[in-house]
């Protein structure tokens, strides 16, 4: 397949388009060379039951192609716990694999960080509105506090959708339910309520797909409207989540072997490179000459 000539393939949840977006315009402000480097990288998007356990299907994917290829996948926290999370990487480490999780629930939470989105949108309110004060709204305690409102409106739903999510875990006897929902509680109670009460916005569990478009709806009551990749564009290198920051030195490694191995060349096995410094045998040399030496010189006519 010519789309996979470069063998390094990024498996992603989501719209892979916004996650190209997301990853090229990030990368470069980490690495300025990113997105030259990582042109040849093919992104595909997971989905339905293959965003739970993904690697049959990329197995599968290998045998169809006739290649192993190298890849990354990508996976939103989502309502998994952190103990959760970590014997996933457990797991798929075991099995030789390779995933990295979001610290927050969904990639929606990184457009929502209220100093790059409040930069943006009063820098594009001055540019229409040079005269006229900004609105409370578009500051960042006003972005705060249209994100408290709404995260704390969303308590009971999000609770809700966290144990629908963790149905499979409860399952079993009185005992294990009765536990494991103490532990739901728990998880719940430490990432979105004491967050809350603290006024801080509880990234890691918010709802923020949600949010996002219900802000982008209050913004345009303003006049103003803004894209995934505008955002993204103010980031400034130091303002970058360090798991981006790391996702992304994770997906240019996956090209560093091209530039030990030179463009295009496949790295020598060590049968190869055996064979390559094994000396020639002496003693065939030495037959050689021998031969020359009793061979008959032709007479004189």
């Amino acid at each position: 397949m010519d789309t996979l000539r470069g063998r390094k393939v990024l498996f992603v949840e989501g719209e892979e388009a916004d996650y190209e977006n997301f990853l090229k315009v990030l990368g470069s402000k980490v690495l300025p060379d990113f997105p030259e480097v990582t042109r040849m990288l093919t992104v595909f998007q997971t989905e339905g039951p293959t965003m739970n356990w993904p690697f049959d299907t990329i197995k599968a994917f290998e045998k169809l192609i006739g290649t192993k290829i190298r890849y990354v996948y990508i996976s939103d926290a989502d309502l998994n716990t952190d103990e959760q999370l970590r014997e996933r990487e457990r797991k798929a480490t075991e099995q030789g694999h390779t995933i990295r999780h979001l610290s927050r629930r969904n990639r929606e939470s990184y457009l929502l960080d209220l100093i790059i989105l409040s930069r943006l949108l009063q820098k594009k309110w001055k540019v229409k509105n040079a005269t006229v004060d900004t609105p409370e709204l578009l500051t960042e305690q006003g972005i705060k506090a249209f994100l408290l409102e709404n995260a704390t409106t969303d308590e009971d739903r999000v609770r809700t959708s966290l144990f629908v999510y963790q149905e499979p875990s409860l399952r079993g006897d009185a005992q294990h339910r009765t536990d494991r929902a103490q532990e739901l509680n728990d998880f719940f109670r430490v990432n979105y309520v004491v967050p809350l009460q603290k006024k801080e916005i509880p990234f890691r569990l918010l709802d923020s797909k949600t949010l996002l478009r219900a802000f982008r709806t209050e913004a345009q009551a303003h006049g103003l409207s803004f894209s995934d990749r505008e955002i993204l564009a103010e980031y400034t290198k130091d303002e970058i989540p360090q798991d981006i920051k790391k996702l992304v030195s994770d997906i240019r490694n996956m090209f560093q072997e091209n530039e030990v191995s030179g463009a295009g060349a496949e790295p020598q096995t060590n049968k190869a490179i055996k064979s390559a410094n094994k000396p020639v045998p002496q003693r065939k040399t030495r037959k050689v000459k021998k031969s020359m030496k009793n061979k008959r010189k032709p007479k004189k006519a």
